[in-house]
């Protein structure tokens, strides 16, 4: 058991750690990984809204038209009669 914990001593003795450039490095791709997602919401929000306004409008014009027909119509051509 001992010489486990002194094996993982000795491991950890020989990690070397990042230097500034990795550091650096690293911190650039954070930001460049940000910005990237950043505009790819921006533009699936934009394309995913036009859709939207798009279905929504034309739900909106179907609407308006059945308004304006006289329910009596809709009945006879569905039954044959007006009830």
């Amino acid at each position: 058991m001992l010489n486990f914990i002194y094996d993982s001593l000795e491991t950890v003795k020989g990690l070397k750690f990042p230097g500034v450039k990795v550091y650096t490095t690293l911190t650039l791709a954070i930001f460049a990984i940000v910005i990237v997602a950043g505009l790819y919401f921006i533009l699936a929000d934009a394309i995913f809204g036009e859709l939207y306004q798009s279905f929504y409008d034309g739900m909106s014009a179907t609407a308006g038209v059945m308004e304006n027909v006289d329910q009596n119509v809709i009945v006879e051509n569905l039954t044959g009669s007006v009830e």
